[in-house]
């Protein structure tokens, strides 16, 4: 799993991120945006609400084809990854990132930018799952509805870089190019990764 988490890291996004760069100690855990451009926690840590920056766009790769992240990607990637929603009647194996979401109560998406996540308790570390790698928003479309194995079948998504299934060998290479509509413009600062397997 921490090979995929390397992966998707590079082609998918989170809802908020951890501050990197100089004058940061790498632990420090220190939130900031990123999907969501602010957010906002009730008194009690049981709601978080997350503002979504506009006009961020998939990679335009066959079946996204470039279209807007909305809260309904949210809403949908959270589901997924909890078992909740549309995916709570399914006999689905229990997912690795269901922990994340213990004592969900519901998703809310009052408009297409802004989502709310409810718990019947409080659950504060829900912030820094929301920055975790563990938790990338991902598109419906890649998803197969596979009983046995329900997956995502390709790599989509708003990240820095989009996964390049021409140049890519199955067993050999993973190959990423720079995804040219990034929203983190101007990066990412490399054209692209060739990953030997």
């Amino acid at each position: 799993t921490i090979e995929n988490a390397r992966d998707h890291g590079l082609v998918y996004d989170r809802l908020l991120a951890f501050k990197r760069g100089p004058g940061v100690e790498f632990v420090s855990h220190i939130l900031e945006p990123a999907l969501a451009e602010r957010w906002e926690v009730s008194e009690d840590a049981r709601h978080f609400t997350y503002y979504l920056r506009q006009g961020v766009r998939f990679a335009n790769v066959t079946p996204v084809n470039g279209r807007e992240l909305t809260s309904a990607d949210v809403k949908w990637s959270m589901e997924y990854y909890s078992r909740t929603g549309e995916f709570s009647d399914k006999k689905y194996p229990v997912s690795q990132m269901q922990a994340q979401y213990e004592g969900l109560e519901g998703i809310d998406t009052p408009d297409k930018h802004t989502v709310r996540v409810r718990f019947k308790e409080p659950f504060a570390p829900f912030m820094n799952y929301s920055a975790s790698q563990w938790m990338p928003i991902v598109a419906k479309e890649t998803f197969k509805a596979d009983e046995t194995l329900p997956r995502l079948t390709t790599l989509v998504g708003t990240g820095p870089y989009i996964y390049d299934l021409v140049e890519s060998q199955k067993d050999s290479r993973f190959v990423f190019t720079k995804n040219p509509t990034y929203w983190g413009g101007p990066k990412p600062y490399l054209d692209k990764i060739r990953r030997l397997v």
